[in-house]
């Protein structure tokens, strides 16, 4: 009599034959000679290390299924460094914050970044120097946005159309980058791709006196009340303040070259540069 029983656990029992097979391929490094003439007229054992003298590799799995199985490592790993990142900056996140800020000026937070990047840690003394750092730039943004506050709170109102017109009519007549000298300030207008894109820079030779954006003006630290007002007076006629100018000093507002001429000196400015600029 057949014992079904026994019959089955012998079944589940046995172990799966596996066909004992290999995949060879062509070695790349000695072209499948099996000898490698790398360092050319060199004695002794010149069989290619790779294949071991064979002229093919051997391999348990196909290249695709190798290419797979590494791409799944780097997966993994990769998906273990994200996770080192984004715990270290949970756990300290003044320090990541400062250290991606301020990795592109400043060479230690760079150094600290690529740490943090690699190591998904930093060691107890860089936390610390790292720490330290994040604090002092935490504490001078603080201070630098209580100082923006109170410039915006205290910007006053000033009329920079004339102005805009003008350097438009220049930028049309062929000025790539128009300025116009009034009063002792030169006014410039902001790059399109500029953070301040449509805002009017003023200087005072190599001194940055502040910004008019948006109707207001917002002063530097260098800039005195007594500038202030004359900036505002200034881009309020921009035009009698070329006159004015070119009259003071001999030279044209725009250009800024000699007015020679005699025509250019009664108008005090030069008739090309009147004319680009709309006046």
């Amino acid at each position: 009599m057949i014992d079904l029983k026994d019959d089955l656990e012998a079944i589940f029992d046995a172990k799966p034959i596996v066909a004992n097979t290999e995949i060879r391929e062509f070695c790349g490094k000695c072209g499948g000679t099996g000898i490698w003439t790398g360092y050319g007229d060199c004695t002794g054992d010149r069989s290619c290390t790779l294949c071991k003298g064979r002229g093919y590799q051997v391999f348990k799995f196909t290249k695709a299924e190798r290419d797979a199985r590494r791409a799944k490592v780097a997966a993994r790993a990769e998906r273990k460094q994200q996770q080192a990142l984004e715990a270290f900056a949970q756990a300290n996140p003044l320090v990541w914050q400062w250290a991606n800020s301020q990795a592109e000026r400043f060479e230690f937070a760079a150094a600290m970044l690529e740490a943090i990047k690699k190591w998904g840690k930093l060691t107890e003394r860089q936390l610390a120097a790292a720490t330290k750092c994040a604090e002092g730039w935490a504490e001078r943004q603080a201070k630098w946005e209580a100082e923006r506050a109170v410039s915006k709170a205290q910007a006053k109102e000033v009329t920079v159309e004339a102005i805009e017109v003008a350097f438009g009519n220049a930028k049309s007549a062929g000025i790539k980058w128009p300025r116009l000298r009034l009063d002792s300030f030169v006014f410039s207008p902001a790059g399109e791709s500029s953070k301040n894109a449509g805002a009017v820079y003023i200087k005072e030779g190599d001194t940055y006196l502040g910004k008019v954006l948006n109707g207001k003006l917002f002063k530097s630290r260098d800039c005195s009340a007594e500038q202030e007002q004359r900036i505002i007076d200034a881009a309020h006629d921009p035009k009698s303040a070329a006159i004015a100018y070119g009259k003071r000093f001999g030279s044209c507002s725009a250009c800024n070259r000699e007015l020679s001429n005699q025509e250019s000196i009664d108008l005090g400015i030069g008739p090309v540069c009147a004319e680009r600029f709309g006046w």
